[in-house]
C-alpha cells in the first residue's frame, strides 16, 4: 500500500498499530482535519492486523498516505519499519487512537 507523492513532505507522520481499527480511525479523523494534513506524509506500519486495518486503510486512498501490513517483533520493530519508509525532513510518531486539534502544526516553521 505505498503511494508515491511528487515532493518530498516536510513532515513523516509515523503510526504503528496492531488490530486497533476503531483506534486509527479515530486518529485518522483527526488528521484529516488537521491544516495541511495532505502537505505531509502519513505512514502506517500495521503488524498485520486481523481486524481489516489493511483493507480499509487501501480504501482510503489518500495521496498522502503510506502503509506496511506485516508480521513484525514489536512496537520498536515497527517503528523502525516507518522511520526507514519516512522521506520527510522530520518525524512525529502518533499513537492509534490519539487526536490533534487541527491547527497544531501552525506554529512549526
Amino acid at each position: 500500500g505505498f503511494n508515491t507523492m511528487t515532493s518530498s513532505p516536510r513532515l513523516s507522520i509515523i503510526t504503528v498499530c496492531f488490530n486497533a481499527l476503531p483506534e486509527l480511525r479515530r486518529t485518522a479523523d483527526s488528521l484529516y482535519k488537521m491544516k495541511n494534513f495532505f502537505e505531509h506524509e502519513w505512514i502506517v506500519i500495521d503488524g498485520g492486523s486481523k481486524d481489516g486495518t489493511a483493507a480499509w486503510l487501501q480504501q482510503l486512498r489518500w495521496p498522502n498516505l503510506r502503509f506496511i501490513s506485516e508480521r513484525d517483533t514489536g512496537v520498536y520493530n515497527a517503528m523502525n519499519k516507518g522511520i526507514a519508509q519516512a522521506r520527510g525532513q522530520w518525524l512525529w510518531f502518533v499513537n492509534a487512537g490519539d487526536t490533534m486539534q487541527p491547527a497544531i502544526l501552525d506554529s512549526v516553521p
